[in-house]
């Protein structure tokens, strides 16, 4: 769906604090199908989601969805 892979990130952050599809699902108010989307790129989290999805994964939103770039980081 893009090259910004918000969905990859979202489901490496998941797996790497141990939940589930579901259990995500539940802390953020949403269908585990939901969830399952966003992994799978076929959709994205409303934006009025990506705060709280930065803070479950203790990550600023900057962190967590936006691409890295090498100029960014000179």
């Amino acid at each position: 769906m893009s090259n910004l892979k918000i969905g990859n990130r979202i489901k490496a952050k998941r797996r790497e604090c141990n939940l589930t599809q579901e259990e995500l699902a539940s802390m953020l108010g949403v269908t585990k199908a939901a969830v399952s989307k966003w992994e799978n790129e076929e959709s994205y989290p409303d934006i009025m989601l990506l705060p709280q999805i930065a803070q479950l994964f203790h990550r600023t939103i900057f962190l967590t969805f936006l691409p890295m770039t090498n100029h960014w980081l000179s």
